[in-house]
């Protein structure tokens, strides 16, 4: 009886802290960048911000003022990359409306979060889109921590 006791406590505590990750991940609040490049070129001054809230990313260009919602997006994986910078990913859940991706509607993407260390601060967001001809086009934006970031780097290397 006291084996059984421990397994429906572990259950229950599983189902409270797994699911609350779960939800967790689908949310991030608004991230400034200030800078960005398209497929890792030149680095150019341009302002966005970026916020995640139940599946759907909000964009906003803070220059022109115009902002897009994209959605529905799953949590991916997560890890440390070759810098030593820990991501969460994002991709689009084509379970969810897969009559609009049939149909071409929706074209899929995929969204990176770099941090500083696990639960730290965001440095550098990537965004693939696969466009209409099926070619993928990415663009990365940085914060000003992430700029220095990738300035730093830049200088390590050469």
């Amino acid at each position: 009886m006291r084996n059984l006791n421990i397994a429906y406590t572990l259950i229950i505590l599983f189902c409270i802290f797994g699911n609350q990750n779960i939800i967790l991940a689908q949310n991030l609040p608004v991230i400034i960048t200030e800078y960005s490049s398209l497929n890792n070129g030149i680095i150019g001054k341009e302002n966005y911000s970026f916020s995640i809230s139940n599946g759907t990313i909000r964009i906003t260009d803070i220059d022109y003022k115009r902002s897009e919602n994209y959605g529905p997006l799953k949590y991916g994986t997560n890890g440390f990359d070759e810098n030593g910078l820990y991501y969460d990913s994002y991709m689009s859940d084509i379970s969810k409306d897969s009559e609009a991706w049939i149909n071409g509607e929706k074209h899929p993407r995929t969204y990176k979060f770099f941090y500083d260390e696990k639960n730290g601060n965001i440095l550098i967001i990537t965004e693939v889109k696969i466009d209409e001809s099926g070619k993928p086009k990415a663009k990365i934006f940085y914060t000003s921590q992430g700029f220095l970031f990738i300035e730093a780097l830049k200088k390590k290397n050469n």
